[in-house]
């Protein structure tokens, strides 16, 4: 199957018949086993415009994936406007401030919190 072919199988239900994404819940960036860390989330920061602080628990002592995975976070505004931001965070921080590329108040998006892990991408939690 060529990845074109996966990820249509994997994300059709998230378009309508227009080819539009409207339903950011079932779109998946990633698919097969996936390295969770524990007590994710994702809080407004309010000493920063359009920032967020997203936090975990680095359960790499564990074998739940790498302390030096890579923290990426795919922001989904529509279907025509994705943005792949790389804080450059490694999972042992335990936490990133970002800021994002627009208002959250003005805007209904999808994020997508990522740990690259070598060549492979992650998905860890979608909010």
């Amino acid at each position: 199957m060529t990845g074109y072919n996966l990820f249509v199988k994997t994300n059709v239900a998230a378009f309508d018949e227009s080819g539009e994404l409207t339903n950011f819940k079932d779109f998946k960036v990633s698919v097969g086993p996936l390295a969770l860390p524990s007590g994710i989330s994702i809080a407004n920061d309010m000493d920063v415009s359009s920032g967020i602080t997203v936090s975990w628990t680095d359960d790499s002592a564990n074998g739940i994936g790498k302390a030096d995975d890579q923290l990426d976070l795919v922001v989904l505004k529509s279907d025509d406007d994705v943005q792949v931001l790389h804080p450059g965070t490694l999972r042992s921080a335990e936490t990133a401030d970002v800021t994002l590329p627009f208002s959250m108040a003005w805007y209904r998006c999808m994020l997508i919190l990522v740990l690259q892990m070598e060549a492979n991408f992650h998905l860890v939690s979608t909010i």
